[in-house]
């Protein structure tokens, strides 16, 4: 859900700036780099999937009228293999990409990391979380919960509050604009989720080592 900057108001912007600047410190400060330079084939794979939030969120489309395009997230699947913290920074990479290519407003970037990025993560993350207190060792809970339940919670959640967002003051054109097209962004939750879990399913399948948050001792019993 990439927002036009003719749609969001100066504090606005700014103030959702300073949450995800503080998130992506949060998350550098956070993220495992020794053992992300240990091992080549890590960092392949990191590059691989900031490339691949990059393309789920070119290949959106604007809704006419509206100044805001829909698209895939794509985040939740990053959580998954790489944890909430190099997720949290691939994304907002992938976001800073967008705006140097001009495919992206750089006025309202602000917006797009707080509900594109950081929200989704952290609900991403959050779900994980849940899981891992389970008592199950059900490897579908694992990857059904962690890739399909995660990336659809993550777009209601995502949703939800960029709608909430639109009362702020100023924020009158955002609010006609979610007025009209909101059914259609809680609509992407379920093709969000096939598509997140698909990835993890594939990915704890066949490239356990690369799934970060995997317990194979737990799922495995090894």
């Amino acid at each position: 859900m990439l927002i036009n900057e003719t749609l969001v108001p100066e504090s606005l912007n700014y103030s959702c700036l300073i949450l995800a600047l503080i998130s992506l410190f949060l998350a550098s400060m956070a993220a495992p780099w020794r053992a992300l330079k240990a091992k080549a084939s890590r960092q392949h794979c990191l590059y691989a999937a900031m490339l691949m939030l990059t393309g789920c969120w070119i290949l959106g489309v604007r809704l006419s009228g509206s100044g805001i395009t829909i698209h895939m997230l794509g985040i939740t699947a990053v959580v998954v293999l790489f944890g909430w913290s190099l997720a949290v920074i691939a994304g907002c990479i992938a976001q800073f990409c967008l705006v140097l290519l001009g495919l992206g407003d750089g006025y309202s970037l602000g917006v797009n990391l707080l509900v594109i990025v950081v929200l989704p993560a952290t609900v991403s993350r959050l779900i994980l979380w849940i899981i891992e207190q389970l008592p199950s060792t059900n490897l579908y809970a694992y990857m059904l919960g962690g890739g399909f339940i995660g990336a659809i919670l993550s777009v209601i959640v995502s949703a939800t509050v960029l709608i909430g967002l639109s009362f702020w003051p100023g924020a009158e054109l955002l609010h006609t604009s979610l007025a009209n097209i909101a059914p259609y962004l809680f609509m992407l939750s379920f093709p969000e989720g096939f598509l997140n879990g698909t990835v993890v399913t594939a990915a704890t399948v066949f490239a356990p080592d690369i799934v970060r948050t995997f317990n194979e001792e737990k799922y495995l019993g090894r």
